[in-house]
């Protein structure tokens, strides 16, 4: 998957002549991405879905009566676990406090058994401590991810890991004018973290993540620039409840 994902890198938006031409690589690209997850989760669903459909074999005995019972008193679903959870991410809202202003991240998933298909959507605004400093100020972010997350626990919880496709669309500011730039980055992110139920489904996650850019254009305004770092890192708290199925 990994080799799949850098597929979607593409040249940074100063070197193209043509914006035209970078919006619509870049919206293949990410597109081309999506489809793959979506299809990787699929087949990792269905997997999973057709090992609780499964029934052990047995031998058949010469009359069909037994048999018949078997059948009977053993539904299809067992032992599948199914589920419908929601959570929030604490860490783009206190980021965004400490510059006055709102973030949110907020996710729902999909379970069967140890699988978990993810959907990811922030907002948050970065300090200008965290953004590289220098003249660029106001540093403000839009996500959304795909994730496809496996839980070692029997119930949805325990030890976690994860990977998946982020999209990021950014802007930033000059300090010393209003002028503001935007960029979009592809992200691939790999993460884990341990899920705690602690009454009946609710439960907290403390969590940490690698993010590694895919596409990481320059940024610049006027006759300043900088390039962010193409890996950084994160750790965070998320509360939520789920709902079997």
């Amino acid at each position: 998957m990994q080799r799949l994902l850098f597929i979607a890198r593409h040249e940074s938006p100063q070197r193209r002549t043509s914006p035209e031409r970078k919006t619509a690589t870049t919206k293949r690209s990410t597109y081309f991405i999506i489809i793959l997850i979506l299809i990787y989760s699929c087949q990792l669903l269905a997997e999973e879905a057709d090992k609780g459909e499964a029934l052990p074999l047995a031998k058949t005995p010469q009359t069909t009566k037994p048999l018949e019972t078997k059948a009977e008193n053993t539904p299809a679903s067992a032992g599948r676990k199914l589920a419908l959870g929601f959570n929030l991410d604490l860490l783009p809202t206190v980021m965004s406090a400490a510059t006055e202003h709102f973030g949110m991240a907020g996710q729902t998933w999909v379970g069967i058994d140890h699988v978990m298909l993810r959907l990811v959507v922030a907002h948050m605004h970065m300090p200008d401590a965290l953004n590289g400093g220098g003249k660029f100020t106001g540093q403000e972010t839009t996500a959304a991810a795909l994730i496809v997350d496996y839980a070692f626990g029997e119930h949805f919880d325990g030890w976690w890991i994860g990977t998946g496709v982020e999209l990021w669309d950014s802007n930033i500011g000059l300090k010393t004018t209003r002028e503001r730039v935007q960029w979009n980055n592809v992200v691939w992110t790999l993460g884990g973290g341990y899920i705690w139920r602690i009454v009946d489904n609710f439960y907290v996650n403390p969590w940490v993540a690698a993010h590694v850019f895919v596409s990481n254009p320059e940024i610049r305004i006027g006759r300043e620039k900088r390039k962010p770092f193409p890996i950084t890192g994160e750790a965070s708290l998320k509360i939520g409840y789920f709902f079997d199925l």
